[in-house]
């Protein structure tokens, strides 16, 4: 009843069991679908599992009463079969809340700690909702695709935008904005708890990262004297991943 394991397991940080896609506005023989994935390490019992929406109670996901998720493994949540994918398991749960197709939310928990999280706003018809990387949070928009499946849709198995993140942020640009604020460009989106462990040195100095702002993969620094420096080195920022971008120094362009 539980699709087998393909190879997804990333050791994710962000919650055992994940919302890995979801198919909310079905089209023809479609039917709605949730399907989660162990990302952690352990066997979880099934009847350990819950879901809701943003109207509904919890759900348990129900299923044979020794039944375990193995890590890696998905597993598609649908109260009737699938005639478009007749060779998917599935597991029909105790009960189900039509998912909204203008837009809505998914939850899962795992006993009493909610696992993951997903919002999402109105999608077309027969097309499902993808998560890229399963290490990133579900509630970033960045981390989600529509299916490009031929079928609009790849429940049981690796999703067609699947795209783990295997490398760090990059420095891409650092730009001087008078009168004293510094402009870093980054090659993709920062996480802002990074900002901790993360260093900034313009020219000999420390820089504060205090103040700073991030928007995305950029980032505004308040330089302390107003002093255009000349060249800027940044280390220590992680993408949502987890990955932390080694230390870099770049020059810093002046606006003429």
């Amino acid at each position: 009843m539980i699709a087998s394991a393909v190879g997804l397991c990333s050791g994710s940080a962000h919650g055992q069991i994940i919302v890995n896609e979801f198919l909310a506005s079905p089209d023809g023989l479609q039917e709605e679908f949730i399907e989660l994935l162990n990302t952690s390490s352990s066997f979880v019992p099934l009847r350990d599992i819950a879901f809701r929406d943003s109207r509904s109670d919890w759900i348990a996901v129900g299923g044979d009463a020794d039944a375990r998720l193995a890590p890696g493994e998905l597993l598609v949540l649908s109260m009737e079969a699938q005639p478009v994918w007749p060779d998917v398991s599935f597991i029909r749960p105790e009960s189900w809340a039509s998912l909204n197709n203008s837009g809505d939310s998914i939850a899962v928990a795992v006993g009493a700690s909610v696992t993951d999280r997903v919002g999402y706003g109105s999608n077309a018809r027969g097309i499902s909702l993808e998560r890229i990387d399963p290490a990133v949070p579900g509630h970033l928009g960045l981390n989600w695709g529509v299916s490009s499946a031929s079928l609009g849709a790849t429940p049981g198995r690796v999703n067609a935008r699947f795209r783990p993140d295997i490398r760090p942020p990059l420095l891409r640009g650092a730009e001087f904005d008078p009168p004293s604020s510094l402009i870093l460009w980054l090659s993709e989106p920062v996480n802002p708890s990074s900002l901790a462990g993360a260093r900034f040195t313009a020219d000999d100095s420390l820089v504060d990262a205090a103040g700073s702002r991030i928007d995305g993969a950029r980032i505004g620094l308040d330089l302390p004297g107003g002093r255009a420096p000349d060249v800027i080195s940044v280390g220590g920022l992680a993408d949502f991943a987890g990955l932390r971008m080694r230390d870099t120094t770049l020059a810093v362009a002046i606006p003429s």
